[in-house]
């Protein structure tokens, strides 16, 4: 029970850290795409909201009773996974629904991103009050994680898109002014 809580302070830190550098970002900078099929900064924001709005989603509600088959066999979705987020190999998202959808201001990504944090916070708390761990999160290729790995899921995931972030602020080309 102690990781999670350690897991779930360490998101809270890298969101505001995140949050916090964005914000000192032009809309302009906010905006520059490394290549015109990239994301931009905000893309890499919305993402991250998308993905725990779906975790919410899992947290909140009973494990379907039937889910979609996932591409590979589980034991080699979970080595997959792994070595993406390892390795930080480019891959597509794994469903369309965690995709950046539409040009949405710094602000409006925020906005809804802080009360879906509140909302999993609040779930979480309620899951581990009431030990239901099990089946937290499902991905599409690694399948179901517990609270505790799906937890360290996100982590990882997080800590892959800063570095996302920190490449396009790299760019020869991002905006200097």
């Amino acid at each position: 029970m102690t990781d999670i809580v350690l897991y779930w302070n360490e998101l809270e830190n890298l969101k505001a850290e995140l949050c916090n550098r964005i914000q000192q970002l032009t809309p302009e900078k906010r905006q520059f795409r490394t290549k015109p099929e990239s994301w931009n900064i905000l893309g890499v924001m919305q993402h991250l909201m998308l993905v725990e709005t779906k975790f919410l989603h899992h947290l909140k509600n009973d494990p379907p009773l039937v889910i979609p088959k996932p591409p590979l066999p589980l034991w080699l979705g979970k080595i997959v996974v792994w070595a993406v987020m390892r390795f930080e190999i480019k891959v597509k998202t794994p469903t369309k629904g965690i995709s950046p959808k539409a040009e949405l201001t710094f602000e409006e990504i925020k906005t809804r991103w802080d009360s879906i944090r509140i909302e999993i916070g609040h779930q979480i708390d309620l899951r581990v009050r009431t030990k239901q761990l099990d089946k937290s999160f499902y991905h599409p290729v690694s399948g179901w994680k517990n609270l505790d790995g799906g937890l360290k899921f996100f982590l990882t995931h997080f800590k892959r898109h800063v570095h996302q972030v920190e490449r396009i602020i790299a760019s020869p080309s991002f905006p200097k002014s």
